[in-house]
């Protein structure tokens, strides 16, 4: 299983001190089926975290490194002296000039592997992946910072395979502000085990879900696509006592207009989305004592509407294997409804992750929160 082992974060966002956060099981062995996945022989992760704290008391921002850790993996910045959006500790005017630095450890079908970078708003200053094909560790690259000439130099395992032709093609586009991860991305260059890596930070990786995430439009293209995420939805639906037995999901084609010639002209994406929010039509068939109801989207609770929007990310935590970030979880949802969900993940789940941050103290005192 793909799972996140540990994160150490340091002088980012709100942590100004080096703070660990680990998913490692502690000896405690309540709800142990439920919650652990032994990822190799004796050592077990946790696959559920929540994290609780009042408004304004930087909850939220551990989800923003987890943003930011695959943002750097995965973005180039589009110019060389672009800076780099980092935000560094800012209560403290000498940490606010200090370098910025993280490292994750992961597990990527069993095989561990850190990666590691430090940096600053202009430059990369260091950045370094290993990772354990047997008990020792092994150097797949490391990538240091010129300061005299400004440029950078990458050094790569002597166990990589990887020719100089290659080599050459990522050195030559090493950027200064750009990852060697999200450089390798861009080029038709193969190395297996970065490979292997870049696609566990796209594919497994989400990243965070908030009140800005378009959750509706997710849920709606999954539904649309899929019979399978269809069941899922109208299963946890029903099951969280919403009378609704059916959804209809109507694709609606984007605004055409014509010029002068009367040829069509088609909108830029960008300029569609900020205008068409939606290009699904949802309808919801409710079910009464009188018969059958059809209620447009607009017309469900708040809590039916985030519930339903919810279950694409239950989903896709149940049917794939993803590591999901949900700032606060239960807003606009009855605690039932929050327990539920939980719970659903907790016991159909094999190998996804879900954490979240929350300021509702009764999932404390709930009895199947180790």
């Amino acid at each position: 299983s793909n799972m996140i082992h540990e994160i150490r974060i340091n002088n980012l966002f709100s942590f100004k001190e080096e703070q660990l956060f680990s998913f490692e099981a502690s000896s405690d062995n309540s709800f142990e089926d439920f919650y652990c996945i032994e990822v190799k022989p004796g050592l077990k992760l946790l696959k559920m975290a929540v994290i609780y704290g009042p408004n304004a008391s930087g909850k939220t921002n551990f989800l923003n490194v987890l943003d930011f850790i695959r943002e750097n993996a995965l973005n180039v910045p589009s110019e060389k002296l672009k800076g780099i959006k980092v935000q560094p500790f800012l209560l403290d005017e000498e940490y606010s000039k200090k370098d910025s630095s993280f490292s994750i450890s992961f597990f990527i079908n069993g095989i561990r592997f850190i990666y590691e970078l430090i940096l600053n708003s202009n430059y990369i200053i260091f950045e370094k992946l290993v990772y354990y094909p047997h008990t020792q560790p092994a150097l797949v690259f490391e990538r240091s910072f010129d300061d005299k000439k400004t440029i950078s130099k990458v050094k790569f395992g002597s166990t990589i395979e990887i020719n100089e032709k290659d080599k050459t093609i990522l050195e030559g586009d090493l950027i200064v502000n750009a990852t060697l991860l999200s450089v390798y991305l861009k080029k038709n260059v193969n190395i297996n085990v970065l490979e292997t890596v870049v696609k566990w930070f796209s594919y497994n990786f989400s990243s965070k879900v908030d009140s800005k995430s378009d959750l509706k439009k997710i849920i709606s293209e999954k539904i649309y696509t899929s019979e399978d995420q269809k069941k899922l939805t109208l299963e946890l639906l029903q099951k969280a006592d919403f009378n609704i037995v059916d959804i209809e999901v109507e694709k609606i084609a984007p605004i055409m207009k014509s010029d002068n010639e009367g040829n069509p002209v088609y909108f830029s994406k960008i300029f569609l989305s900020s205008l068409l929010l939606d290009l699904y039509k949802l309808k919801f068939i409710h079910k009464s004592s009188k018969g059958k109801a059809i209620l447009p989207y607009e017309a469900q609770s708040e809590g039916t509407k985030r519930y339903f929007e919810l279950s694409g990310i239950l989903g896709s935590l149940l049917e794939e294997n993803n590591i999901v970030g949900v700032d606060e979880l239960e807003s606009s949802l009855h605690p039932d409804l929050t327990d539920h969900f939980i719970k659903t993940f907790l016991v159909n789940s094999k190998n996804s992750q879900l954490f979240f941050t929350t300021h509702n103290l009764i999932l404390l005192d709930s009895d199947y929160i180790r």
